[in-house]
């Protein structure tokens, strides 16, 4: 396909990152000061002159690719600013940032925090809507049996709206990339179903339209456990809305406090990269969890232990010092991300233990007993049947355990021997001559 001048390539990003460009300018902190966000296209075309005295640089979800390409930041030194404490935590423990050149601007000092007048009635009809890019990334399988169970396992008055298009991203979680058809899928799935009331499907709407829907009840559903979210400006519209939320507890989530916001921890989220009759089972859990009113709302303010107002600037030679150290760590396969294809240095040892890292810091600031599920690999003969999956998955919520995978081939990585040194439980998904060599490998560690 020949790519035109008056045509780029679209970024799906790009309205929410527009907005949150847009909603920053009237951040007290940054009145009267300079800021430049290398994530936003329009911004980073600049003349380069324009941006030499910059004072502040605001990093967004693609902040790792913007720290490997800082070499070329026409800067000698700035401020860097996120908003997400998870990204922060990135950069500080991964990507040798050195501590207290960060800070974090507080989401509620960007958007208002407006909360539902009522407390939700779960006795009258009530809508979760799903506002944005319609991706794999945002679990959007586990959301479709979560309503459809709410309906008829529990009897609730739920309903479900779609807003916006199918991107054509392709997703990783842990690093590795899922590929196929997901809109095909995600309709599949939703045929498989059963439903009282079917979901309603809403092509996408402007930022100004779509938070005045005429639906009862509405709550803004996030399952996201998107790499790069930092933010959520669908989710920060709704809450200025005065909407209901229901989402995951995950990256930029960590901050979204308020009255009807209810968090569901990150380990808990039937994510796209596990079976698929395991999220089937992972949503059950958590319908009868909210049926019967187990999810909590997020009342508490995020406490900010990196005020923006006392971070450091850092300096061109600080910045490529972290660069150096970053890459004599993680190895050259981390400039991978300069290059989109991750997949390759997840499947090494080294990348592995990256992501497992990565995880942590996006991870739910409440942490679990650890259990590790042992099985085989996708290609192998021997396969794991649906019911065990799905019930493993049902559990979950009630077992209150974050469930890791280890496939049999993934042994001798460092992250499985991090996730083998870390678990509080051990369950085997194996023919008995299968488990018995993971005993003894286990015996020798």
């Amino acid at each position: 396909m020949k790519i035109l001048r008056s045509h780029p390539p679209h970024d799906p990003c790009l309205t929410s990152l527009s907005l949150l460009a847009d909603k920053l300018k009237s951040v007290e902190f940054l009145k009267g000061q300079s800021f430049w966000i290398p994530d936003h296209p329009g911004l980073f075309y600049q003349d380069r002159s324009k941006i030499a005295d910059i004072q502040n640089i605001v990093l967004f979800g693609s902040f790792i690719r913007r720290f490997l390409e800082s070499e070329f930041w026409p800067i000698e030194q700035a401020r860097l600013l996120t908003t997400s404490s998870a990204v922060a935590e990135v950069l500080e423990k991964m990507l040798f940032i050195p501590h207290g050149h960060i800070g974090v601007l507080d989401r509620y000092s960007i958007v208002r925090k407006q909360g539902p007048q009522n407390p939700l009635d779960l006795t009258k009809p009530f809508t979760f809507i799903v506002s944005g890019r319609m991706s794999r990334s945002k679990n959007l399988l586990g959301v479709l049996s979560f309503v459809s169970f709410l309906q008829t396992e529990f009897s609730l008055p739920a309903r479900l709206r779609f807003i916006g298009d199918f991107d054509e991203e392709r997703p990783d979680y842990l690093g590795r990339r899922v590929y196929g058809d997901f809109k095909n899928e995600f309709y599949q799935w939703m045929k498989n179903l059963k439903w009282t009331e079917a979901p309603v499907m809403t092509p996408r709407l402007t930022p100004d339209e779509w938070p005045k829907i005429d639906d009862p009840q509405k709550i803004l559903m996030s399952f996201s456990t998107f790499h790069g979210e930092d933010f959520n400006m669908s989710l920060a519209q709704a809450q200025e809305a005065g909407w209901f939320g229901l989402i995951s507890d995950w990256g930029g989530h960590h901050e979204v406090s308020g009255a009807g916001i209810y968090k569901i921890p990150a380990p808990f989220i039937p994510k796209f990269s596990t079976p698929l009759s395991f999220q089937h089972g992972q949503a059950y859990g958590l319908a009868r969890a909210f049926a019967l009113k187990e999810i909590a709302v997020a009342s508490l303010d995020f406490i900010n232990l990196r005020d923006p107002l006392r971070a450091k600037e850092i300096s061109r030679s600080e910045l490529a010092l972290a660069r150096r150290q970053a890459i004599d760590y993680w190895g050259m396969g981390l400039l991978s991300y300069l290059r989109e294809d991750i997949d390759y240095f997840a499947d090494t040892s080294r990348g592995a233990e990256f992501f497992l890292k990565y995880n942590e810091c996006f991870q739910s600031p409440r942490s679990f007993p650890r259990h590790l599920v042992f099985h085989p690999h996708e290609t192998s003969s021997e396969k794991v049947d649906d019911q065990e999956w799905e019930k493993l998955g049902k559990n979950q919520w009630l077992d209150q355990e974050e469930i890791f995978f280890l496939a049999t081939t993934d042994l001798n990585f460092k992250d499985a021997k991090l996730k083998i040194a870390n678990s509080s439980r051990r369950s085997f998904f194996l023919s008995p001559k299968n488990q018995q060599i993971i005993q003894d490998f286990l015996k020798d560690l």
